[in-house]
Parts: structure tokens; sequence; C-alpha cells
């Protein structure tokens, strides 16, 4: 456990040595929902609401899809891809410790120093379209949505750390890594939300792992969820899963480095 705090307190060092880097983050990150929340609002013109979405439901939303982003998101399937491909996994094998666990600290350090730079921009647009704008949470709704955010990170996680161990196999997995993001952008609800999807591609939607990691949170915490226990067992479904194939994965491509003399 030490050795894991050790990695997580190191990135965190790292990270502030570049705040120039997380200040670009900042403010790339600041302009896209902004940009959202314009070009719904001007969708929904004098209408109360389009699809049960109102105002304040999509300014909410996209604050949560690109805020959510520094809690849940973050990419290291490049890290990991680049130790299989540099032979840098060899010295996990020697060591006790997990180079998945490594790489996956070492994200989660960039997205704590980022966090706290997110916190004024949730502020600034939350200033920007104060008029459009009405909350009310419970305490239940709010448990819902912080025991699946925490899930969604995971789910994130482990689709991420599955596309890097590609990497025993594949030559090139950045491609792969990119066309799992447009996934996300469109069959995970970062674009639109799912429900404004035309029937065709919804299902499709509704069933694949991307609409566990920030639809399903973004429809709980603005009580859009028909179903949110129900919600909240399918991202429990794809945990385990996703967790079954990475250890699988992770097993065959161990064989199959120490097979080739990695």
């Amino acid at each position: 456990m030490k050795k894991y705090l050790r990695i997580f307190t190191l990135g965190i060092q790292q990270q502030l040595q570049h705040k120039a880097n997380l200040t670009a983050y900042y403010l790339v990150g600041m302009v896209n929902p902004i940009l959202f929340v314009m070009v719904w609002l001007n969708i929904i013109g004098t209408r109360e609401s389009i699809n049960g979405f109102t105002r304040s439901d999509f300014i909410l939303y996209f604050i949560f899809i690109n805020a959510g982003y520094y809690v849940v998101g973050g990419n290291f399937y490049n890290m990991i891809g680049n130790e299989i491909k540099t032979g840098g996994i060899s010295k996990s094998l020697l060591k006790p410790y997990s180079i998945l666990w490594e790489e996956y600290l070492v994200e989660q350090s960039w997205k704590l120093c980022t966090l706290f730079l997110v916190v004024p921009m949730v502020f600034l647009i939350g200033f920007l379209f104060k008029q459009y704008i009405t909350i009310h949470f419970t305490y239940i709704q709010i448990s819902e949505f912080t025991l699946s955010l925490v899930m969604a990170s995971f789910i994130y996680a482990l689709i991420q750390a599955i596309i890097g161990c590609l990497a025993f196999w594949l030559v090139d997995i950045w491609v792969l890594g990119d066309m799992i993001w447009i996934m996300f952008g469109v069959l995970g609800g970062v674009i639109v939300p799912i429900t404004f999807l035309p029937s065709s591609i919804r299902w499709l939607a509704e069933i694949l792992p991307f609409s566990a990691v920030y639809y399903v949170p973004g429809s709980i915490l603005l009580n859009k969820s028909i179903h949110p226990v129900a919600d909240l067992m399918f991202q429990a479904g794809y945990l385990f899963l996703l967790s079954a194939m990475l250890i699988a994965i992770w097993k065959l491509g161990l064989k199959k480095y120490e097979a080739v003399g990695g």
C-alpha cells in the first residue's frame, strides 16, 4: 500500500511542476461547456423543455459532463501501451506491484490537481446562466449519484486498462483509443443526452458500457433516471464483467510477452 501511495504522491508533485499545462487544460475545459450550453439553449428557444430536458437540465448536464471528466475520465491506456511496447512492464514482473495500478494512480494524481481548477469553471458557468438554473437535490438522489460516480470512474479506468493491454497484440492502440472516445461522445451521452438519439441507435447506447460512465450518473443527478437502482445494478454488472475481461486479457498478454522473451 505504501508503494502505491508514494506513486500517487510523486504523481501530484510532477503535475504541480507543470502548472502551465494545468492552466491550459482549465482554459480549454472551460470553453466546451459554455459552447454546449449556448447551443442547446438556442435549440430549446422559447419552449419549456425538449424530451423532458429544461434549460436548467441542459446547463447542469453539461456542467457535469465537462467537470465530471476530471473525476471520471483521463487517459492512461497510452502509458500502459508504451510500457508494453518498450518492455517497461518487465520491471513490474520483478517487483511486487502492478504496472496497471501505477499508471492508474499517476492519472488519478492528474485528475486531483485539475479538479481544483474545475471549481471556478463551475461557478463561472453558474454565474453566466444563473437566470435559467433551478437546483433541487434530495439526500437519496445525492447518495445514488455519488455511488454511481464512483462506479463510473472504475468502469472508465477498466476500459482504459483493457485498451492499453491490447498492445500485447496490436501494433497501434492509439487509433482504438480515439475510436473509443468517439463512442463515448456519441453513445455515452457526452455530446448529446442519450434520450435525444434516434431509437435505432438509442437501444445500443443503453446496453453498452459507455452510457454507464457519463450518462447514468448525469441522469441520476438530474432525476431523469426512471429506475436509479436498476441503473446502479447496470453499472455494477459492467464493473464485474470488465474486471474479469481485464484479468483474462492481462494473463493472456503476459503469456505472450514471456513467450517472445519480453
